[in-house]
């Protein structure tokens, strides 16, 4: 099964080319936000072209030719295109511009091609909104450039499910995974259920919290996770959980949670709302 990649909201990128991060380009998807404030770079792409709110990403190229097919979804503010240019250096000026493109409309794509590029070499990839658009993008193929691969895992002792016995109709279920991972672009969340996959879910940050209906099948669950990139994934890390039936349900413990002697404990669970009510009660048989 193929991932689709989560949009970065904003926060996680780069307005500087100094701070850009090395990560997978491929199957990308992010958005422009109101990041102004840095060289206008007034001219870079033609006249009447300038930066105002900029992403910027490194690249190494792996071919002389590389190349970038950019999806723009949608604009939102101001104009309703984005421009986007391959640099050479960082810090930069306009005749480090290697090719650019001046203003892509929102719903059409932008292809920026380069060629005569140093295998082995860092480069940039600048993404604007042209006269300060917000738009959301997707990068949607990559041709030339390394694909980063993720040189961790997901610790199987860092993933807690909380709580880990829940009741039909229960929304605040939640579950938190690490460490983070180097280059991700986003966690893929699997529920199982007797062997079957029951939803999939995405999220930009290794933590999701679930909600439960009503009619949520009861018994022994599962809720797995793996960190994902258009490049690569993490195994999958899986944590247990339970769904309980809303009628009591008594269980017998032996004596582990009473004194010596010939007492015997028992736990009486059952679901108040959507909340798991839990005791446990100590008895000494035949009285």
């Amino acid at each position: 099964m193929r991932v689709e990649a989560q949009c970065y909201d904003g926060d996680t990128l780069t307005a500087t080319c100094e701070s850009a991060p090395l990560i997978c380009l491929y199957d990308l998807c992010a958005r422009t936000t109101f990041n102004f404030g840095g060289p206008l770079y007034n001219g870079f792409c033609g006249p009447n072209t300038a930066v105002q709110n900029p992403q910027y990403y490194k690249f190494i190229a792996s071919e002389e030719e590389v190349g970038f097919r950019i999806n723009i979804d949608f604009c939102d503010f101001n104009s309703l295109a984005l421009q986007g240019a391959i640099l050479d250096t960082c810090p930069w000026t306009i005749a480090d511009v290697i090719t650019c493109d001046p203003a892509v409309m929102a719903g059409e794509t932008m292809i920026l091609t380069a060629q005569n590029m140093i295998i082995g070499k860092t480069y940039w990839l600048l993404i604007d909104g042209s006269s300060g658009a917000l738009c959301q993008y997707h990068i949607v193929e990559v041709q030339g450039v390394l694909l980063p691969e993720f040189t961790q895992e997901l610790d199987p002792d860092l993933l807690h499910a909380m709580p880990d016995v829940i009741c039909p109709g229960y929304d605040s279920f939640r579950v938190v995974a690490g460490p983070p991972v180097d280059f991700e672009v986003g966690y893929e969340w699997t529920l199982y259920s007797n062997g079957e996959s029951y939803t999939i879910l995405h999220s930009s940050d290794p933590e999701m919290r679930f909600d439960f209906d009503e009619f949520t099948p009861t018994g022994q669950w599962e809720v797995c996770v793996r960190a994902v990139s258009g490049c690569d994934s993490t195994e999958s890390i899986c944590a247990p959980f339970e769904v309980i039936s809303a009628d009591v349900e008594i269980m017998e413990l032996g004596n582990q949670l009473c004194g010596p002697g010939d007492q015997l404990s028992y736990q009486w669970r059952e679901c108040g709302s959507d909340l798991l009510l839990s005791t446990n009660q100590c008895y000494t048989p035949g009285k």
